[in-house]
């Protein structure tokens, strides 16, 4: 059997196994060489015997999906709050200064 089949079932393995603590960079990683790999599957040439000890492996790694699928999607998640919440503060930040900035008041003492 080839090497990248493989290679893609252990990446996938190890995604799962840490899936709760991944973060967005880890989760881009993980995305980015299972493309990579399954790029370097689809080039190869199967046989009919390959194809047929392969399917089972295929099947174990896509029925991951779902639960990666569903960690992107709480990252996401998490991220919109957090850009959300910095845009409130921006907006709190920005009404703040356009309240001081309209005030140029100068203050004079008088002599007596």
């Amino acid at each position: 059997m080839h090497d990248a089949l493989h290679e893609l079932q252990n990446v996938t393995e190890q995604c799962v196994a840490t899936l709760d603590t991944m973060d967005y960079d880890a989760i881009q990683r993980f995305m980015l060489a299972r493309e990579q790999l399954i790029a370097k599957i689809r080039q190869l040439t199967w046989t009919a015997e390959e194809m047929a000890t392969a399917k089972p492996l295929i099947a174990q790694v896509l029925s991951h999906d779902t639960a990666i699928l569903q960690r992107m999607r709480a990252v996401q998640s998490q991220a919109g709050l957090e850009l959300g919440k910095m845009n409130i503060a921006k907006k709190q930040r920005q009404s703040y200064d356009q309240v001081f900035q309209q005030t140029d008041v100068n203050f004079f003492d008088q002599r007596k």
